[in-house]
């Protein structure tokens, strides 16, 4: 049997409030001023110091705009960049939503942990020891590199093991910890309770990005009818890339409004869409980057 013989499967279709052109040029303007203040709030508080918890955060932070610089230089209609041509494939930004999804609760879980000394230790210690764990399986096979590097999982053991928040956890979930399978001491059901998120829109995002991100069957099925993927605009794609641009916007925003609160000298940076930073569209750089762009270009 062809994919294109399977008829039994329902279709698919964005939330009613999502499927409207209006509504895609809305979510599109919400996600572009969200980064663009996002942007900016962070290059002016880069230069900080910070202690570990709260520095990480700020790292995380860093990756989430990365990803939604990508989305906006791909989404289509996008200020960003321009093209020959449009590509309204859902699947092509899949990642990126996903990416920006479980970055914002590592953001809240490390930005949390931060106001509490032995949870802040907890989780930075927390946070060296899984990149170790990774760094031996992708690169060295799942042993230690160096003696240097078994001394360093020495330390960072000791000191995890040496919080209350660490000794307070169940006796297997200790032992997946120290083989480095967590990154956070919380499940995303918790992060997503307390700091009061959608959790209906978040799974319904988390799941169909999943399904796109590693191209599982969800995607394969839905190729060709009513114009899925074929890059051409469609209900479904405009849909739910208006799903994905607000629900990462409000995210963007939860998080400026934070670090603004953290640092209140970073508020004055923001202006919506029009917020400056370096590098980014030609009306966000600030003056002296313009100026030096100009004298480039004359060249």
């Amino acid at each position: 049997m062809t994919v294109t013989e399977i008829t039994s499967i329902p279709e698919i279709e964005p939330p009613e409030e999502f499927s409207s052109p209006e509504k895609y040029a809305n979510s599109l303007a919400e996600f572009d001023a969200a980064l663009c203040e996002g942007s900016a709030v962070y290059q002016k508080i880069n230069d900080q110091l910070f202690p570990p918890s709260l520095g990480f955060s700020t790292h995380v932070f860093a990756r989430i705009l990365a990803y939604g610089r990508n989305i906006m230089r791909s989404v289509p209609r996008s200020k960003w960049c321009s093209a020959d041509y449009v590509d309204w494939d859902f699947g092509a930004n899949a990642g990126s939503f996903r990416s920006i999804l479980e970055a914002s609760l590592l953001f809240h879980y490390l930005y949390d942990a931060y106001f509490d000394p032995d949870d802040g230790g907890a989780a930075a210690q927390l946070m060296h020891l899984y990149d170790l764990k990774k760094r031996e399986t992708i690169f060295y096979d799942g042993n230690v590199d160096s003696e240097l590097d078994h001394t360093q999982e020495e330390a960072i053991v000791d000191r995890l093991t040496d919080t209350t928040r660490f000794l307070q956890l169940p006796p297997n979930v200790q032992k997946n910890v120290l083989k480095g399978k967590l990154l956070m001491l919380e499940s995303k059901e918790e992060i997503i309770q307390r700091i009061g998120w959608d959790r209906e829109r978040f799974y319904l995002l988390w799941k169909l990005t999943s399904q796109y991100a590693h191209v599982y069957s969800l995607p394969v099925y839905r190729s060709g009818p009513n114009g899925y993927q074929t890059g051409m605009e469609n209900d479904f794609d405009r849909g739910f890339l208006a799903l994905g641009l607000e629900t990462c916007a409000l995210m963007l925003e939860d998080i400026t409004d934070i670090l603004c609160k953290h640092f209140p000298d970073a508020d004055v940076v923001r202006n919506g869409a029009f917020s400056k930073f370096s590098s980014g569209p030609y009306r966000n750089l600030p003056q002296s980057k313009r100026r030096a762009l100009r004298k480039r270009r004359r060249k």
